[in-house]
């Protein structure tokens, strides 16, 4: 089991070490430099400064219509709407761009998911930054998500509960591999191309376009930016608070998604 998921974080609530700090710092270096050379190649982070090309893969809005349709599925996408007292639920558009964009990511890279599990994981990986699940337990608000998702899928019988709490902790990584779970590396890209606009593997602007149509982002900084800023000053030691405080991680959103 990885050192980061769930079982190994909730001993210390996602406090990082001074070595587990470093490793995330030259984690996101290692993705700047790739970024960078991206750029110089003429890939640009979202497919070039002029929109790009699209890439062979769109975006399947007729998913939207038709998410997964089990009983667990409905109490994840009920869960995340409940919990979202965002203007605009902020937060629940920012889930369903984040599962758009890991299911484009997905078929780009020929990757097979548990459509149920990739679902979920996406409605409930920032239920820690919503104020019915932000500090309860004390914790980065990526194991309070964790727990809370734990607490839904077990609740619900779900039969990949552990998998799904894995998912929510891991997702703010600054990466995850594969081996640890198609669905947790699909949230986190997913998650990074809505808010970093990054790894995006030459979806361009129109594929950026639709998603946002969709889902649009109005609301980000006061439903998830604002949110994370107030989880790095009480959490400085959490990922999201290593990150925040060496890198400027919320700048780099907006800065990110600023017009081109």
């Amino acid at each position: 089991m990885s050192r980061h998921d769930l079982a190994s974080a909730r001993p210390t609530g996602g406090r990082h070490s001074r070595r587990q700090e470093l490793t995330n710092l030259l984690a996101a270096a290692r993705v700047a430099v790739a970024v960078r050379r991206r750029t110089a190649a003429g890939g640009g982070r979202d497919g070039g400064r002029d929109g790009g090309r699209d890439g062979a893969v769109r975006p399947d809005l007729d998913l939207a219509e038709r998410p997964p349709d089990s009983a667990f599925a409905r109490a994840a996408f009920e869960a995340s709407r409940d919990a979202d007292s965002s203007a605009g639920s902020a937060v629940l558009a920012h889930c369903l761009r984040t599962w758009l964009w890991a299911d484009v990511l997905g078929r780009a890279n020929g990757l097979r998911p548990d459509p149920e599990l990739l679902y979920a994981a996406c409605l409930l990986h920032d239920l820690g930054l919503t104020p019915a699940h932000r500090g309860r337990r004390g914790g980065c608000f990526a194991v309070e998500g964790g727990l809370a998702a734990l607490d839904l899928a077990t609740a619900h019988g779900y039969p990949r509960a552990e998998a799904l709490a894995d998912a929510v902790v891991l997702h703010r990584e600054v990466t995850v591999p594969r081996d640890r779970g198609v669905e947790a590396h699909l949230l986190n890209a997913g998650a990074g191309a809505d808010l970093l606009r990054a790894r995006t593997h030459g979806a361009g602007g129109g594929v950026r376009r639709a998603i946002e149509e969709r889902y649009p982002a109005d609301g980000l900084e006061a439903g998830i930016l604002g949110p994370l800023r107030e989880q790095a000053a009480l959490r400085p030691r959490s990922r999201v608070g290593v990150l925040e405080r060496r890198l400027g991680f919320t700048d780099r959103v907006h800065a990110a998604r600023a017009p081109r």
